[in-house]
């Protein structure tokens, strides 16, 4: 279970914490059709073990895609950790409502399924999916969080478009993997602080979202693009070593 920060292990092996400001929503994957935002709250709470720690940290509680369907169609989907058994959907203004089951929502080339307390929403070149977790030993707030995870279903290190956002742009064809900045628990009471340093373009706040928790727009958004380059690995100050090239999916926990 993680104990502190969201905990990035994303494509080649690249790894960071990513504490987030309180309230504020963050892109996690940009690309073509598809974009991910994810919204990070700070909370308190304790570390399991002979003793307790206690970490004041943050979690990740709600996801927002937004997909543009293969016959131009936009899909925006929302799933809360706090409501795991249903997600809502909307399409040109029209509101759906998906339950936990067998039957998926289904629109040109999009499948939304919602089951064991997990969303994905598939396309034909990536699948996003968010779990709904719950730590017990949140103190105050919020007990339910998510864990999101991102999987490519093509050479995304190849890609006309690079993916970008906090997961996506590992996808950068490289040979490394990069360690950003991590946090520390080894004190019986931990403040988290890492934001992503030396492993992610730019800086935290250049992934914001403001305004429309669905808004694609931000400093690296690659949304509607038909082209874009990677990002330039050589520029991230994280330490580096060879990549682990099987790990080809991004995942925050």
């Amino acid at each position: 279970m993680p104990v502190g920060d969201p905990h990035f292990i994303s494509a080649h092996g690249d790894n960071f914490d990513f504490k987030g400001k309180n309230n504020t929503v963050y892109n996690m994957l940009s690309h073509a059709n598809i974009s991910a935002n994810a919204l990070f709250r700070h909370a308190d709470f304790h570390m399991g073990g002979k003793r307790h720690k206690l970490v004041h940290g943050s979690y990740m509680h709600e996801l927002y895609a937004t997909v543009k369907t293969s016959k131009g169609s936009e899909l925006h989907v929302l799933y809360a950790a706090s409501q795991a058994m249903v997600a809502r959907i909307n399409v040109v203004g029209k509101e759906y409502t998906l339950s936990a089951g067998p039957e998926p929502f289904k629109m040109d080339d999009v499948v939304v399924t919602l089951k064991d307390r997990t969303i994905q929403v598939a396309t034909p070149m990536w699948t996003i999916q968010a779990t709904s977790r719950v730590n017990p030993q949140v103190l105050s707030g919020q007990r339910t969080f998510l864990s999101v995870s991102v999987s490519p279903h093509f050479d995304a290190d190849h890609a006309l478009v690079a993916p970008h956002g906090l997961l996506g742009q590992a996808y950068d064809g490289d040979t490394v993997k990069v360690q950003g900045a991590t946090d520390s628990y080894a004190r019986n009471e931990t403040t988290t602080s890492a934001m992503g340093e030396g492993a992610i373009e730019g800086v935290a706040k250049d992934y914001e979202i403001t305004g429309d928790k669905f808004a694609t727009a931000f400093a690296f958004s690659r949304f509607g693009k038909t082209s874009a380059a990677p990002r330039d690995a050589t520029k991230l100050t994280g330490r580096t070593s060879p990549s682990d090239q099987h790990l080809m999916d991004g995942e925050a926990a």
